[in-house]
């Protein structure tokens, strides 16, 4: 197989690799992980109350006993809560560093807004450790679905980021193998073959990369400049619209790819059937046919995802 046919495989295989990122990574992250969002807020949310209900008793040392057990069992849940979403945070972002076809202005973008999140629930969590009454407690519980949506928003913004970013880090490689194609179609036109078949699936070739570049980055755009919604439903309605929606892009990117794929492979075959003469020293490129990946409905989300999804 010569270098060219081996490259079409490859870029196969990282197709493939987006579609498991996508489907695996943000299917979870917009169906269960969400739904885990959902029990946190309602776990914390019933915590908060209690301790504010019970703060009110203060009268008697027994009361007092009761107020501070409270405080504690709160201050220890929030702690595991946050604990909860570093853990999460992190294993995104080795994720992601690890990622091969990340583009490295992205992994550095997404970094920062990772460790930003971090740093940030590190802050509250020593805020709630040094809490001493039942309504800041309570408030600072609240905080943590509030105001980071470190489940519903933060994950399924750095999956689908990290998705577009494979799909144009793709597109990219696509474009250099179709300028090679252009290069051996012009040889087969000079030796005097009829081109004009393979001439029409090259144009569409170039369509359908350039329109994968379009999709990843109205993805990104789509998601770069969302925010916590901290209890505002239109906010967290219109979140979770621009998560789908980049979703949505993400899905067509890959699908994009998928398309300019089969165009390089049936390139490669007519022009093997031409049975030039090579004039370097590759031979006519072969490319091993493999099956298509299929891209799975799309999930509706609770919250958000999804990517990714993604992640």
């Amino acid at each position: 197989m010569s270098m060219l046919g081996s490259k079409i495989n490859q870029l196969t295989n990282r197709l493939k690799n987006i579609l498991f990122y996508m489907n695996t990574k943000y299917k979870f992250l917009a169906i269960a992980s969400l739904s885990l969002s959902l029990v946190a807020t309602l776990s914390l949310s019933a915590n908060a109350a209690d301790v504010g209900l019970k703060a009110g008793n203060m009268g008697t040392g027994s009361a007092s006993s009761t107020r501070t057990k409270d405080l504690t069992k709160g201050i220890d849940r929030g702690g595991k809560e946050i604990d909860r979403r570093i853990e999460a945070l992190t294993k995104l972002a080795d994720r992601i560093a690890s990622a091969k076809r990340v583009g490295d202005a992205d992994k550095l973008d997404l970094a920062s807004i990772i460790q930003g999140q971090i740093t940030d629930l590190q802050t509250l969590k020593a805020k709630i450790a040094g809490d001493t009454d039942a309504d800041t407690l309570k408030t600072d519980l609240k905080s943590i679905t509030g105001s980071y949506r470190i489940f519903a928003l933060v994950l399924p913004m750095g999956s689908i980021t990290a998705a577009a970013s494979r799909i144009q880090t793709i597109a990219a490689d696509l474009t250099t193998i179709s300028t090679k194609l252009q290069t051996r179609i012009g040889d087969a036109q000079t030796a005097g073959k009829d081109v004009t078949s393979i001439n029409t699936t090259l144009a569409h070739m170039t369509a359908q990369i350039a329109d994968a570049r379009v999709q990843a980055q109205a993805a990104k755009d789509k998601v770069f400049a969302l925010a916590p919604d901290n209890g505002d439903k239109t906010i967290a309605a219109s979140n979770k619209a621009a998560l789908l929606a980049a979703r949505a892009d993400v899905k067509v990117g890959i699908s994009d790819l998928q398309s300019a794929r089969k165009d390089a492979e049936t390139i490669i075959k007519a022009i093997k059937a031409f049975k030039l003469e090579s004039k370097s020293s590759s031979p006519t490129p072969v490319v091993t046919a493999t099956s298509s990946p299929i891209v799975s409905s799309t999930p509706s989300p609770t919250v958000t995802t999804s990517p990714t999804a993604t992640p």
